[in-house]
Parts: C-alpha cells; structure tokens; sequence
C-alpha cells in the first residue's frame, strides 16, 4: 500500500509521483478522497479503488455499475456483477469468466435463457433465432429451413431445408450440397 499512518502519510497517498494511490487489497483500502469500493478482478491481485463493485454499490442517480467501476444512470454500458441478481431484466444472467470474482450482465449464457423466437444463445451471448448465429439441433431452426446441419467437430451449425433427400418433398427429391431440395 501507500504511506503509514502517522508516519507522514494516509493509507494509500502519496508515493514517488506524488498522485492518489488507487491500489487496495479490500475496502479498508479505500475512501478518505478516493473511491470507497476496493475492486479485486482476480483472487490473491491486488485490486483498485471504484466507486462500486455491483449495483447495490450504486444510489438513486446513478443506480447501475459499469464493469469498469463506474455508477452509471443509463444500462447503455456492459453492467458488472458477482451474482444473477445483481443484473437488470433485459440481461439477467451473471456471466463470470473462469478465474474471475466479478463478471459481466449478459441475456443469456446457454440456450435454457432464450424465448421460443430467439432460442439460440449466440456466442456474444445475446439470444438469436436459429440460422442467424447458428443452430444446436432442429428445433432451433425455423419453419422453411428446419434442419440443423453442424459440421463435424463444431457446437453450432445452419439452419438448412434439407440434410438429405428423405427431408425433400417429391417434387424436389434431391438435397443438394448447400442443404436446399431441387
């Protein structure tokens, strides 16, 4: 940390530059002209001082927090958490990269968080209908192109008329390589 107290110094002031010493190991860390939360991205780093950690960190003002450390009034921004409650109704689920202590407010981490007319979760986890960001099985694939054909090796794949020419209606028996019947 910074100065010792009573040894010319408060917690965290000073230095060789002279400037505010942000760094902080907790909470105690913080306040007295700095930002009051201590922000630790990482277990066992040493972490800097923001004005929140998660919302509840936040007042009426600026009610949200930005994954920077920021109270925010508008949810235009990616919006911190540590837990599924700590996120707003449009992005409800707490997504925590592995390693982290804090993640990111996102619509939706698996399939299971999507509605009916957008039940893939794309890999920015936003919740798409099947064919935009791709398909895990049949059933995320709409109506004219209702078979989902994934490539060997991949999670997702295109929604397409056809996988072979069982799934062509008479008229056009052959599925062709694109996955459409001729």
């Amino acid at each position: 940390m910074g100065g010792t107290p009573g040894a010319g110094g408060a917690p965290g002031m000073g230095g060789a530059g002279g400037g505010l010493n942000l760094s902080c190991e907790a909470d105690r860390d913080c306040g007295f002209g700095r930002p009051p939360r201590c922000l630790v991205e990482v277990e066992g780093e040493e972490g800097r001082c923001v004005q929140c950690r998660v919302k509840r960190d936040c007042g009426e003002t600026a009610p949200f927090c930005s994954v920077e450390g920021n109270c925010v009034a508008s949810t235009d921004f990616p919006l911190a958490c540590e837990v599924d409650i700590d996120c707003i109704q449009e992005r409800p689920n707490c997504l925590i990269a592995e390693g982290r202590l804090r993640g990111q407010c996102v619509e939706c981490t698996d399939d299971a968080h999507c509605p009916a007319e957008a039940p893939v979760c794309g890999e920015d986890n936003t919740c798409v209908a099947g064919g935009e960001a791709g398909c895990r099985e049949s059933f995320d694939c709409p109506v004219e192109r209702p078979e989902c054909r994934i490539p060997a090796g991949a999670e997702t794949g295109d929604c397409v008329e056809c996988l072979d020419g069982m799934s062509c209606p008479a008229e056009r028996p052959t599925c062709n390589a694109e996955g459409t019947c001729e």
